[in-house]
């Protein structure tokens, strides 16, 4: 069985519920080798493209990096 780390940059989702029973989400793209907040985002589909792109960038950063 292959073992594959989850990729570094992910989606948060914070939904509150306020006194109103109205509920409230907010989106970020979080660090989850440090659980920080990098970038909130209007929606989740922005905040998905956000850590693809940033995804996507680390890794070829990395192939890069053993090429070189």
């Amino acid at each position: 069985m292959i073992k594959t780390k989850p990729p570094r940059y992910q989606t948060l989702i914070e939904r509150s519920i306020t006194a109103g029973a109205f509920a409230t989400e907010q989106y970020y793209v979080i660090d989850s080798r440090t659980n920080a907040r990098i970038v909130k985002c209007r929606n989740q589909q922005e905040s998905e493209k956000i850590a693809g792109g940033l995804n996507a960038a680390a890794k070829f950063r990395w192939i890069k990096l053993l090429s070189d």
